[in-house]
Order: C-alpha cells, then sequence, then structure tokens
C-alpha cells in the first residue's frame, strides 16, 4: 500500500493522522519490521535524521524520497540507476501527489519531497514558515487536455469551450464541422462544436488527490480571462486547487488516464507523458485518447489561433499540429512545449503565443533546510546531463533541453 490511495481519502475526508506520516509508518514497518508505530508517531524527526544524510535500516544508507505522482515514472527510474552506481544505498520512492511530498518533507518524515509545479513549492513555502524549504529544479514538462471520443470532426478546444465543460458534471457537445473543427463555447458563436453544460453524454475527469501539481498547473490556466470571455466558477482555489472539480475524480495522472481511456464521452487532463504512452510508445498518443488542440484566448471561430504557432483561419493547419489523434506521433506538440520551457517574457507558451498563462510546469525537488551530503549527491545526480534517458523515457525533459528557472 503506498500513500497515493491514502491521499485519495485526504481529498475528500480529512484524516486526524496525515497520509503522509500514516504512510511512513507502514513503510519503516514494512522494512524495519521490529520498530514500535508510537516510537514512530513520537519520534518522526529522528526517524529520518538529516544529520547522517537519510536513515540507516539494515545496514543501508536510505533515502525516503516522496510526493508527485506526474514525477513517480521517472523518479523510480533514477532511483535505480542511482542504486546500481552506489551499491549500500537505498531510495524508497512513494507517490502521493506533490502536496503530500510537500507536507511529508515540511514535517520530516520524508528526506526529498517532489513537487511538479512552482506553485506546489510556494504553497508550501507558506504553508510551512519554519520548515525553510529549500527547492531545487530537476526536469520540465507540460499538462495536456486527454478525450475519448469527440464529435465528429472536433479537434480543438477554447478556453471558453474548457471552462463550460469543467464547471458542470455533465455537458453536451455538438458535433463540429470540417471547416470549424473547434469546440468553442462562445455565446453567439455557430452552433456546432459548442458546450452545453448539464447536458448528457460527457464527463470532466479530474484528480481526487488534492492537492496536485498537475491540476493547479491546469486550473490555474482554466482560470484565465480573456476580454469578453468572461470567468469561470470552476476552479475556485487557484494555487493548489483545494476542491475537486465535478464530474469523475480519479487517483493520480495514472487514474485519470485509465478513466478516459475506458470511457467514451470524457475528457480529462494529464502530463504529456502519461498521454504519450510513455511506457507502451514513446512518443505518441495511446491507442484510446487523443489530445485535442488547445485556444486560449480566440473570441470568434474565424480568429482562432493554431496552437503550434502558425496562425489559421479555421483549420488547424498543416496536419493538425498540436492535435494529436489515436495513437499518433507527438512531436509536435513536443516541440513547442520544450520551444515554451526556454522561451522568455512569455513570448512562447503552450498552448498558444498570445497569453501569457500556460500549461508548461518545472519539477522540483525539495529539502527541509539545506540539503545534507546524500540528499544533494542524489538531487544532483537526477540533474545531471547521463540521466536526459530517463527522463525522456517517462515522457519528460531533462535541465538540458530546457532553459532553467529561478527556484522559488
Amino acid at each position: 500500500m503506498d500513500y497515493e490511495k491514502l491521499a485519495k481519502y485526504k481529498g475528500r475526508r480529512r484524516r486526524a493522522v496525515s497520509p503522509v506520516v500514516a504512510t511512513l509508518i507502514l513503510i519503516i514497518v514494512a522494512i524495519v519490521g521490529a520498530i514500535a508505530v508510537g516510537l514512530i508517531m513520537s519520534g518522526i524527526a529522528s526517524s529520518t535524521s538529516k544529520t547522517a544524510g537519510g536513515s540507516n535500516v539494515g545496514g543501508s544508507q536510505t533515502l525516503y524520497v516522496g510526493g508527485s505522482t506526474t514525477l513517480y515514472p521517472a523518479m523510480t527510474a533514477l532511483a535505480a540507476a542511482y542504486q546500481g552506481l552506489h551499491p549500500g544505498y537505498l531510495v524508497n520512492v512513494q507517490q502521493g501527489g506533490s502536496g503530500a511530498g510537500m507536507e511529508g518533507v515540511a514535517l520530516g518524515v520524508l528526506d526529498v519531497g517532489e513537487a511538479s509545479s512552482a506553485s506546489a513549492v510556494t504553497s508550501a513555502q507558506s504553508q510551512y514558515p519554519n520548515a525553510n524549504l529549500i527547492a531545487q529544479e530537476v526536469g520540465a514538462s507540460a499538462v495536456v487536455v486527454i478525450a475519448n471520443g469527440l464529435p465528429a470532426n472536433c479537434e480543438g478546444i477554447t478556453l471558453k469551450g474548457l471552462q463550460a465543460f469543467f464547471s458542470a458534471a455533465t455537458s453536451s457537445i455538438a458535433a463540429c464541422t470540417a471547416a470549424d473543427p473547434w469546440i468553442s463555447g462562445l455565446s453567439g458563436a455557430p452552433a456546432t462544436g459548442n458546450v452545453t453544460p448539464g447536458g448528457a453524454g460527457f464527463s470532466p475527469v479530474s484528480r481526487s488527490d488534492l492537492p496536485s501539481g498537475t491540476e493547479d498547473t491546469f486550473c490555474s490556466f482554466l482560470a484565465t480571462t480573456e476580454p469578453g470571455q468572461g470567468g469561470t466558477t470552476a476552479c475556485n482555489v487557484s494555487s493548489n486547487n483545494a476542491n475537486e472539480f465535478l464530474g469523475e475524480n480519479e487517483v493520480g495522472n495514472p487514474g485519470v488516464l485509465s478513466y478516459v481511456e475506458a470511457h467514451t464521452g470524457t475528457i480529462g487532463f494529464t502530463d504529456i507523458g502519461f498521454a504519450e504512452g510513455a511506457s507502451v510508445t514513446p512518443g505518441a498518443t495511446t491507442a484510446q485518447v487523443q489530445i485535442p488542440a488547445l485556444n486560449s484566448t480566440s473570441q470568434t471561430p474565424a480568429t482562432l489561433i493554431n496552437t503550434c504557432g502558425s496562425t489559421a483561419a479555421t483549420t488547424l493547419a498543416p496536419a493538425g499540429d498540436c492535435y494529436a489523434a489515436k495513437g499518433t506521433s507527438t512531436a509536435a506538440i513536443d516541440t513547442y512545449v520544450k520551444a515554451s520551457l526556454s522561451g522568455t517574457s512569455g513570448a512562447t507558451v503552450y498552448p498558444d503565443q498570445t497569453n501569457g498563462v500556460g500549461l508548461t510546469r518545472t519539477f522540483w525537488m525539495v529539502t527541509k533546510g539545506p540539503a545534507t551530503a546524500t540528499e544533494q549527491d542524489f538531487i544532483t545526480f537526477c540533474q545531471g546531463n547521463p540521466q536526459q534517458t530517463e527522463w525522456n523515457n517517462a515522457g519528460y525533459y531533462s535541465l538540458y533541453q530546457i532553459v532553467p528557472v529561478t527556484p522559488p
């Protein structure tokens, strides 16, 4: 049992004991086997003593690392590679969401916490001002919208359409036209391709394990308003969205992806690495879902902007660009995302170039105070040029493929 499952309950009903603390108990009991639960609860800080750079369990040096479910595939691969080069070291990696990772390191039950957005770090720094949380960037990626069973000809969704869709538990979406392949949701727009909240047929899918860096990034984008478009009630907390969206709620990126894959008539969001089906066919969407194009600033279908940077009147040209059908290459999206992560002053921001709030995000490893020698050695290893393979195989980007930013 990992604290991904425990974190699911945190979003729906508060427990007296933190999911991070509860799970650490299970981890240590499983490893040590003879440590009393009461001793762990009364000595959390000493159980992960930083003076030793980790915990000594069974003669091995152990680092407890946990947090973001987005980072989990890359982090398990990085931990295995690190352990292969450092006999006698154990890197125990758990998942449960960025918020759980920040809580765990702030309370001292994790040596290193993982966050999949800078805002998750800044939120934790505000929540735990005495913990002296110090963040180091280790990689980056982007959140994409995934869909199963969109109506005929629909290949793109505007911000207004997403706002309408994620503000309701169910919606109906009319078929688009070949000349206008956008789900607009704009008042006064043509009847085709519009979202009707409350109708039957389509359900939004989002995270239940909150706070989540993935949902935080998506929510920040969703809450963006443009002149004439109005606002949205879907995201009532813009940083680390604390309330579940209406519709279906699943645990982690894997849960959202699995649900959308299995249910026609659903739209959700995941990190691009999950949407690409990296574990099966790297660089392509899965066989069940597509990645629709997104646009945040259009006022009428005639002025839609192609989301990979080229202007198009009413079509996604050429060949869809930042739209990826089921089982097809995501190379164009990857190229644009990397350009966004390396751009300056918002000049290049996925999903479009005319709005400074995008869906790209950075990955962080966080320690309570300055990292110990052991903690820093592992973090530096994760940042290293030779580790691009582990990041890329998980569908993400290493620091050597983007321009790093100033830590929060």
